[in-house]
């Protein structure tokens, strides 16, 4: 699934800095972690393809020591916009759903999500048990 998104990225223009430390053993279902990782890598093509292609970035990172954690950051436009539970809101009709499956994923195994955004950068932190 990471090897899918990368390439997509990487052919619209899209650098992509990696760094992977898969633990050994996960308590997370893997299908649902593919899902919302392959989820918050595509909201960061659709994020950063919006902006000139030298401005464009992706940065995606997974630790497993001291904990389990996933970090996707990417370049934006700077306007978003989040709901009262800290979630980013789509304005498009029929988007948003990724942000949520994120957000679920991560309440259903005893871990939590931080969705950030900061100039032109906006950040993903997936706390999974």
């Amino acid at each position: 699934a990471l090897s899918v998104y990368i390439k997509k990225a990487e052919n619209v223009g899209i650098p992509v800095k990696c760094g992977f430390a898969f633990p050994d053993s996960v308590q997370v279902n893997e299908s649902e972690l593919a899902t919302a990782l392959a989820n918050a890598i595509e909201n960061a093509i659709n994020a950063s393809i919006k902006l000139p292609e030298q401005e464009r970035s992706i940065e995606i990172k997974v630790l497993c020591k001291p904990q389990f954690i996933i970090m996707v950051r990417n370049t934006f436009d700077g306007n978003v916009v989040f709901n009262d539970n800290g979630i980013p809101q789509s304005a498009e009709e029929g988007h948003g759903f990724g942000t949520k499956t994120i957000a679920a994923l991560c309440h259903k195994v005893g871990g939590y999500c931080d969705f950030h955004a900061e100039g032109n950068v906006f950040s993903l932190y997936m706390h999974l048990k």
